[in-house]
């Protein structure tokens, strides 16, 4: 344990070392899960970190923001959209909606997300994660990691960080760590992100150019509205399309998912 905390004090001074220099790395991470039908599921995401400032999402979705961000940019995009459907083939579709920006300086998480047809971002301070540091210790992508815990926002989480890369940082949410989080995992075992890559980049942090599209909102509320379209799923497209619950049961032929109720989200605590 005193290795571990000797290791700890070292790489705090270390961070701030990186910070000041803005050295770039972009870490891949995948996210693997059951959903609420009991699917496995996996997503894969990119963290792009400086020291300071940090952004989450899934790569496909950054190209695409990316490309949209000029009219010519959409035009091609669209283009791209038609001739995938009449070729039959898959049009280019990112895994995730979710987007987490982080900021030492300003002490901010800036959420961005897509919940039923709306799209809506919030803020919460970074200060609502703290952590409890163990004294496990194991290798991750050639790079000794040791162990943390914390309990956010509904969930208990353990998490391996490595001081040897000098970033606060890791996926989804996750930060005050001195050192980047390789991988981290909830007590259920519902929830694991792992990093798969990890590179040097010297190109800078993007926005996100369709930020004006997204709505304030609150992330509680968000939680339950989404939790209310998964557990009534006819409910919600009666609403929107006009059509009764019966009648789009019966274009279903009545059937229904087969809802896990012991199923969540990765925040627990909108219940």
């Amino acid at each position: 344990m005193n290795r571990a905390i000797t290791t700890i004090t070292m790489c705090l001074v270390a961070i701030a070392a990186v910070a000041q220099d803005k050295a770039n790395i972009r870490v891949s991470y995948i996210q693997k899960y059951k959903n609420h039908t009991g699917y496995d599921i996996e997503k894969k995401y990119i963290l792009h970190t400086d020291g300071v400032v940090s952004k989450f999402c899934d790569p496909v979705a950054e190209y695409v923001d990316s490309l949209c961000s000029t009219p010519k940019g959409k035009e091609e995009y669209n283009m791209m959209l038609t001739k995938a459907i009449e070729s039959g083939s898959t049009p280019l579709s990112p895994s995730s909606t979710l987007c987490v920006f982080q900021s030492i300086t300003d002490n901010n998480v800036n959420v961005f997300d897509k919940s039923g047809s709306d799209y809506y971002t919030y803020t919460e301070p970074m200060d609502e994660m703290e952590w409890t540091i163990g004294d496990s210790i194991k290798s991750i992508l050639g790079y000794e990691c040791i162990m943390a815990t914390t309990n956010y926002h509904g969930r208990e989480w353990t998490a391996w960080f490595s001081p040897e890369i000098p970033a606060s940082f890791g996926p989804w949410k996750f930060h005050g760590l001195p050192g980047l989080i390789l991988e981290a995992v909830d007590a259920g075992n519902m929830y694991l992100f792992e990093a798969t890559g990890l590179e040097k980049c010297s190109k800078e942090i993007t926005p996100l150019y369709s930020k004006s599209s997204y709505s304030h909102a609150n992330r509680k509320e968000m939680l339950k509205a989404a939790r209310y379209i998964l557990d009534n799923p006819y409910a919600y497209l009666a609403a929107i399309t006009g059509q009764s619950v019966e009648e789009l049961k019966a274009d279903d032929d009545g059937e229904e998912d087969n809802i896990n109720k012991n199923w969540d989200y990765l925040e627990t605590d909108y219940r």
